[in-house]
């Protein structure tokens, strides 16, 4: 289907990262272009997994911050997303448009996993194990058990100015 981004208004959406092992060429591998990301988009699939196949789901093109930079003159820094990370972004081209990851929103301690499509999973998967120093997954400041640097760092607590 023809898409014509002048034309058919921009939709928004959240979806949700599939397994890493259903995308092991393109995220592992490296085989493909851009920063790309099989999602489970709220909306287009249900929550029911007997509905489509993880690896029958189309990718979303991850949009960088200028801050992230392009590539160019070796000015990158690489995307960080996991496999379960809920992300927001915007089809462009209507309802069929391309999916692009504008952001992601951070894990909480209050998340819970699970097996369905849409469900938040570990982001530890294929090659990336949990080991005594990488076991948090939140995203949230003071919480969790990974180490942290304590001197100079900065935390909800004393990231005001000095009185």
């Amino acid at each position: 289907m023809f898409n014509n981004f002048s034309k058919d208004s921009p939709n928004f959406f959240i979806g949700t990262v599939v397994e890493m092992d259903y995308q092991k060429e393109q995220v592992v591998q490296g085989i493909g272009w851009g920063w790309r990301y099989k999602i489970a988009i709220q909306g287009d699939y249900t929550n029911n997994n007997s509905d489509i196949l993880p690896e029958k789901i189309g990718y979303g093109i991850c949009l960088l911050p200028t801050t992230a930079g392009s590539g160019g003159a070796g000015r990158r820094t690489p995307v960080l997303i996991s496999q379960g990370d809920k992300v927001f972004g915007i089809k462009l081209g209507g309802v069929d448009g391309i999916p692009i990851i504008l952001g992601t929103f951070p894990r909480t301690t209050d998340i819970e996993l699970g097996t369905k499509i849409h469900d938040c999973k570990s982001g530890y998967g294929g090659n990336l194990k949990r080991t005594s120093l990488l076991i948090e997954e939140t995203n949230e400041s003071c919480k969790g058990n990974t180490l942290q640097c304590s001197k100079g760092g900065a935390n909800k607590s004393n990231r005001a100015l000095p009185s």
